[in-house]
């Protein structure tokens, strides 16, 4: 047996006919007990913490259950210290666990499906391009696609960004789903055709003098 697993044996006992197997990690000065790679709660010194599902956390403070204040741990994770006398009784409890696990499985999915609309989820782009296209207004995916690489790069010309051709594209490349280093040579020259065409009817010059 581990140097974690022996520490943690005594909590992951008293789970085991509540929640089944769960395994434990280090987590800044604490264990992390887990299941299903879904981290539920805290443990450290005997003491054990459980991530209440929101609709428990009022129940849990009328029976005197404190919420762990730690600089270290989010505000947005709020573990509660299950006394004694609650510890060795978990069965009353049952349903504090099986929310807790479906609460956080819910969120998890939630942040996966934001994070998947964000700009520097797109192949190509990162966070610091994310924040260079907010200056012309382009918030999400599906701003970036209703404008188009183009009219983006113009904009973001007009606003004294400096910009060139990579930044284009890895725009298209963004947008059509291919990473910059599988756009064929053809299609980079029609793109910067196109673009150049479009700089000079907006009043801009042209860039690339592309034939």
């Amino acid at each position: 047996m581990n140097h974690i697993n022996q520490q943690t044996l005594n909590i992951r006992t008293l789970l085991l006919p509540i929640i089944g197997e769960t395994k434990a990690k280090t987590y800044f000065s604490y264990y992390g007990i887990f299941k299903d790679d879904l981290m539920f709660g805290l443990y450290k010194e005997g003491l054990f913490y459980l991530k209440l599902a929101e609709k428990d956390v009022s129940e849990a403070i009328s029976l005197g259950m404190k919420c762990l204040i730690d600089p270290k741990i989010s505000k947005t994770n709020m573990f509660y210290l299950i006394p004694d006398p609650i510890l060795h009784n978990l069965s009353t409890y049952t349903t504090w666990f099986t929310a807790s696990l479906a609460e956080i499985q819910s969120n998890k999915v939630s942040l996966y499906k934001q994070r998947k609309r964000q700009i520097r989820s797109l192949p190509n782009l990162n966070l610091n391009l994310e924040r260079t296209l907010k200056k012309v207004n382009i918030n999400s995916v599906e701003d970036l696609i209703e404008k188009g690489e183009v009219k983006v790069f113009i904009e973001l010309i007009k606003i004294g960004i400096d910009v060139d051709h990579s930044l284009l594209f890895k725009l298209y490349g963004a947008i059509n789903h291919q990473f910059i280093y599988t756009l064929s040579e053809k299609t980079k020259r029609d793109l910067l055709t196109e673009t150049d065409e479009a700089l000079y009817e907006a009043g801009l010059r042209k860039r690339f003098n592309s034939k």
